[in-house]
């Protein structure tokens, strides 16, 4: 991981110390956690997010290295019930496979921030907005991108929360990669 400038930040409530100097780096456990939640940048969450997907990249390219790929199963058996997932052994195993060969691709939709209620929400639906970026999303494809006021899309599954009086339509999104 490429540590763009000294991250430092210290919360005593949670017991909190993130304190990461700038440049490549093997980021593990707290140094890794302190990385993926430090917002102190004056982009906050979009910043946050642009270093999970620096991270996310990261791991991808450390899991296609063939030592790692042979270790996946034992990985994801070790994971048990932290990994949340509707795949088969046989589906795994093919993803696995595919790795090997696979090049993560970006895409992303505009969106604009907003506040209402206290809440802080991304504004997709095109009323704060003039036009989205193109997104296909077909059975075997994910994509993740920057966040300078785009929002991350990670998924092929979309799901639609009920519709708030007041509030656009959202959607919930996670990670795939092109197999």
């Amino acid at each position: 991981m490429d540590v763009p400038k000294r991250l430092y930040y210290v919360d005593r409530s949670q017991n909190l110390l993130i304190d990461l100097q700038p440049g490549p780096q093997l980021l593990k456990g707290k140094d890794l956690e302190g990385f993926l939640r430090w917002r102190n940048d004056g982009r906050g969450d979009f910043g946050r997010l642009e270093r999970q997907q620096l991270a996310l990249k990261g791991l991808f390219e450390q899991m296609k290295q063939p030592q790692n790929l042979i270790r996946l199963p034992a990985l994801i058996t070790a994971a048990g019930q932290a990994l949340e997932t509707d795949l088969g052994p046989m589906e795994l195993g093919g993803l696995v496979t595919a790795m090997g060969t696979t090049e993560l691709k970006a895409s992303s939709l505009r969106a604009v921030p907003f506040d209402a209620d206290g809440i802080s929400y991304l504004d997709t639906s095109g009323r704060r907005t003039r036009a989205l970026a193109p997104i296909q999303v077909t059975p075997t494809v994910g994509v993740f991108a920057s966040c300078s006021d785009q929002i991350s899309r990670v998924s092929e599954r979309t799901t639609r929360p009920q519709r708030s009086p007041t509030l656009p339509q959202r959607s919930s999104l996670t990670l795939v990669a092109r197999v």
